[in-house]
């Protein structure tokens, strides 16, 4: 593998929007659900569940080891949402209300898909 190709190997996906719902695939943290509010370097995300890790704690998590699985609001609305809420604990509830909607009405579709497929 030439240096030219490992570039291209290490770009960070364009598929991954603050705003976006996101699944820890690797590490102690296996399984559990995030929103994408930033991007970090090249091949990092900063992620928050508004619980453990919060805005103020945001997690720094290399793309590879997470898998997306759905957009819970766009990055404008994100933005706008977090400039509205001027305390910091009303942002992490905003956060853990985004994610337990998004599992609400998109987790069990998502379920349902895959046992139909097996």
């Amino acid at each position: 593998m030439c240096e030219g190709d490992r570039a291209v190997a290490y770009r960070l996906p364009a598929k991954f929007v603050p705003g976006m719902v996101v699944r820890s695939r690797a590490g102690h943290d296996r399984g559990r659900l995030y929103i994408v509010i930033g991007v970090e370097s090249e091949n990092y995300l900063l992620l928050t569940d508004g619980n453990k890790r919060t805005l103020a704690n945001a997690k720094r998590k290399n793309a590879k080891h997470v898998q997306t699985v759905g957009h819970a609001i766009t990055s404008q609305e994100l933005a706008e949402a977090l400039r509205r809420e001027t305390c910091e604990r009303e942002r992490d509830t905003f956060i853990r209300q985004l994610i337990r909607a998004w599992e609400e009405t998109c987790a069990p579709i998502q379920k349902s898909e895959s046992s139909s497929e097996e």
